[in-house]
């Protein structure tokens, strides 16, 4: 009878979802129920969840990503959907356990039908030592993640942690928004202790860019390496980040060498659970090769007993590591792009952290645009990743479209490997008129919106260069 049942069941889950092969995509509504189709994927049956319903909102109980798993809003969604994490409260929501992405969705601990939060401890977490899943997240928001149920006293509450014994592949999170925590929203804080994971490192990859913190009642992000100074740490970027209202420190970082930090915009950061000497800095990093530059902080108090004074001039920490790493290099802080500029935001209250045309902030990026998340100032790059679930096995160049164009197009291309790539526009006389991509990514599939803004009607071409590949195509821009 048991056997029947599991049967039925498994039948009745097939049926929601009509017959698929092995990666296909499929959606999924209201009524299907997200934790059904998450059992379906976990199948192999579908690596692509669409949550159709523009706001409709998703309950689902705590559950494991145990197969290669995208759960995403619909393309042109007018809103997008609201996943509500359940029963969560003794460890995490998701337990990670392979490849997994998030796209175009909002995922709040409050319930707005029964008006109360519910108690979420870890809304995503890697704690396998078997697996290395990467973990992704592009155009998200993640808000009121309390442990207790309770944003008054809830000193607990976790966006995404790596747990003891555990290590990530590439973890990436683009143009996210993260609000109303009882704890750190990003952290890798065990990674060191016993058992260290084999492989050591925490992780391949970590970037954070053009993200927006709120309200974080612990550090934004808290990362730790291996706590091994024989290994060579893995590639940290935290880029253009807005932190609003966000306790200390902000970003504290431990061991890594070669961490890059810049175009980080800080405002009316205060002390927060942790009351000691260290709160009183912004940001702490240490070891050889890793920088910090390109900062404003702005409206920034601690409390010291009932005093309210201004924060301490070593705001930014380029400290020697303590002896539980044993590395005793020192990173490196460019004091002259330091401000203390006002951003004037436009509605902050509201969450709305537009920079006005003509403050300062638009400009003192290490790249001459914005400092803090570049959704607020217009100025994005335009890249994203196309997560496919798919490692591409060569290196392409598509032609853009539309083609001919007025004024945005696209340009798509994949990597075999990772690597520095540089996707450039030239004029029909080899004239240099924009730089789209300059720097290193990872293997994949990327999309760039490129505007022509200032740019007269005529024949253009744009060049894809990586170590390995070298491809040249023409556009044709019609005003």
């Amino acid at each position: 009878m048991k056997k029947m049942k599991l049967l039925l069941s498994a039948f009745f889950v097939f049926a929601l979802f009509t017959t698929l092969t092995p990666g296909q995509t499929i959606n999924v509504t209201v009524a299907q129920g997200l934790n059904a189709a998450i059992d379906f994927a976990n199948g192999g049956n579908a690596d692509t969840l669409v949550l159709v319903d523009d706001g409709g909102i998703y309950y689902c109980n705590a559950t494991s990503i145990l197969s290669p798993m995208t759960i995403k809003g619909r393309d042109g969604a007018v809103t997008q959907p609201i996943i509500v994490p359940k029963n969560s409260l003794a460890a995490r929501w998701l337990w990670v356990r392979k490849n997994f992405t998030l796209m175009n969705l909002t995922i709040d601990g409050y319930d707005p039908v029964a008006a109360k939060y519910d108690s979420c401890r870890y809304v995503m977490q890697v704690s396998d030592s078997a697996g290395m899943p990467d973990v992704k997240a592009f155009d998200v928001t993640i808000k009121n993640i309390y442990r207790y149920a309770d944003p008054q006293f809830s000193t607990d509450g976790t966006i995404f942690d790596i747990a003891t014994n555990a290590r990530a592949g590439d973890v990436h999170f683009e143009r996210c928004t993260f609000a109303n925590t009882g704890d750190e929203a990003l952290r890798s804080i065990n990674t060191h202790k016993t058992p260290v994971h084999p492989t050591n490192n925490c992780w391949t990859s970590f970037t954070v860019r053009n993200c927006t913190f709120i309200n974080i009642r612990g550090s934004s992000m808290k990362i730790e390496s291996d706590g091994d100074s024989t290994t060579v740490d893995n590639p940290v970027l935290i880029e253009n980040c807005t932190f609003y209202g966000c306790y200390r420190r902000v970003i504290w970082e431990r061991e890594f060498t070669n961490s890059i930090m810049r175009n980080l915009l800080i405002t009316y950061s205060i002390t927060g659970n942790d009351n000691f000497g260290g709160a009183g800095s912004l940001v702490s990093f240490e070891r050889e090769g890793s920088t910090l530059a390109n900062v404003d902080s702005f409206a920034c108090v601690r409390v010291v007993g009932t005093d309210t004074v201004r924060l301490p001039d070593g705001a930014y920490r380029a400290d020697v590591p303590s002896s539980w790493s044993f590395c005793w290099g020192r990173g490196t802080i460019d004091s002259t792009t330091l401000y203390g500029i006002d951003p004037q935001f436009a509605d902050p209250e509201n969450w709305d952290f537009t920079i006005p045309q003509g403050n300062a902030l638009r400009t003192l990026g290490h790249d001459g645009l914005g400092i803090g998340d570049r959704r607020w100032t217009g100025q994005l790059s335009g890249i994203r990743e196309i997560d496919n679930g798919q490692i591409p096995n060569e290196f392409t160049l598509s032609q853009n479209y539309p083609n001919p164009f007025n004024p945005q197009t696209n340009i798509q291309f994949s990597l075999s490997q990772a690597g520095n790539v540089s996707l450039t526009v030239f004029n029909v006389v080899g004239e240099e008129v924009a730089v789209l991509v300059d720097g290193f990514k990872n293997s994949g599939n990327y999309e760039y919106t490129f505007d022509s803004k200032g740019l007269s009607s005529g024949v253009y071409f744009y060049t894809l260069k990586t170590s390995e590949f070298v491809s040249t195509k023409k556009m044709i821009l019609m005003k």
